[in-house]
């Protein structure tokens, strides 16, 4: 039996005796439990699909409707990751340790940063954060003017004081970017063409 069945039967079940054995009864709460189960089901798959709180294939459906996808090729991003080194291993950059060892290769439990990516046709998936970030991000830009008010907003928005666009005043803009950000979100958004580009516009980027 499904759930829907099982439920039905459930609150037939909770019927009084004088109605338990009337088909009319047991079929008028069968129709109001399959209604309550249906909008059910209808409130799950909008919520699924809620920016916000959708995971996995719903923000892959979301990132089409954006032009964002998972796997990007020929992008360099940098993620922090945990292992277990081998004995004798390069002293790590944190972790957990056995109690007096720091500064030793006692350690067992490490992090390290790795790069990912990078050219040669090498793969990179965004995780659903990062995924989520890009779609809201590419909605806002969708949305944008283009004008310099509006872009100093969106910059400011997701990149904070890390990224400042200059007008140069000739058909050009300039967009500068502060090399202590060490977040992978400016390099997503630059190394897949999504910084603002106005029509007629050329676009520098240091």
């Amino acid at each position: 039996m499904s759930v829907a069945d099982d439920l039905i039967s459930y609150y037939q079940a909770l019927l009084i005796f004088q109605y338990a054995a009337l088909p009319n009864a047991q079929g008028t709460v069968g129709a109001a439990v399959s209604q309550l189960v249906a909008n059910a089901i209808i409130s799950q798959v909008r919520d699924a699909f809620n920016l916000p709180t959708a995971v996995g294939a719903q923000l892959d459906i979301l990132g089409e409707f954006r032009g964002a996808q998972r796997q990007y090729f020929d992008i360099n991003l940098t993620r922090t990751y945990f292992t277990m080194p081998f004995y004798g291993a390069a002293d790590p950059l944190l972790g957990f340790a056995i109690y007096g060892g720091i500064g030793t290769v006692t350690w067992y439990f490490e992090t390290y940063n790795d790069s990912g990516g990078g050219g040669g046709g090498a793969q990179f998936t965004l995780t659903d954060a990062e995924m989520r970030l890009l779609i809201q991000y590419l909605a806002d830009l969708h949305n944008s003017d283009f004008g310099l008010g509006d872009l100093d907003d969106l910059l400011f928005k997701y990149f904070g004081n890390n990224v400042t666009l200059t007008d140069n005043l000739d058909m050009t803009i300039l967009y500068t970017h502060n090399p202590a950000d060490l977040s992978n979100f400016f390099k997503i958004v630059n190394d897949t063409h999504n910084l603002p580009h106005p029509a007629g516009v050329a676009v520098g980027v240091v």
